[in-house]
């Protein structure tokens, strides 16, 4: 019994140590930031992201952030940007939905290619997406 109780404590252990060091937060990030020239945005918590057109949140997910790199993980894509209900679905919900062949290409673009670099200057925070087509986002601080 003793040897279980040790075992159990140590994956606890290992656990929450995994869960601190793999995952860096900066969270020089921490908030909402809006890019003016798309009207479009960032809202980042302690890893969790949304990201947002017109105000509209069109995409959730995790992120993982330091050192200049951030990871975004996309978990969530709201169905009204590709003609489906008003409502969240996830990566599995979308594999089986009816897409256009563009629809899943970008799909499959940005949870592929989550990763750019940044950088955070006063109130503005600059992303510089890995994939080349995303570009560039320049985004100023909300709150």
């Amino acid at each position: 019994m003793r040897i279980k109780q040790f075992l159990l404590g140590v994956l606890i252990l290992l656990g929450v140590s995994g869960c601190i060091y793999a995952n860096p937060i900066d969270t020089s990030i921490n908030g909402t930031w809006h890019d003016n020239d798309r009207d479009s945005g960032y809202k980042f918590n302690n890893g969790i992201f949304e990201f947002y057109i017109d105000d509209f949140i069109t995409w959730k997910g995790t992120y993982t952030a330091s050192s200049g790199r951030i990871k975004l993980t996309y978990t969530h894509f709201h169905g009204a940007m590709y003609g489906l209900e008003n409502r969240f679905y996830t990566i599995r919900e979308l594999q089986s939905a009816p897409l256009r062949t563009w629809e899943r290409g970008e799909l499959r673009i940005m949870i592929e290619n989550g990763g750019a670099s940044y950088s955070v200057i006063g109130n503005r925070l600059t992303i510089r997406y890995d994939f080349e087509d995303m570009g560039i986002a320049y985004l100023i601080r909300r709150n």
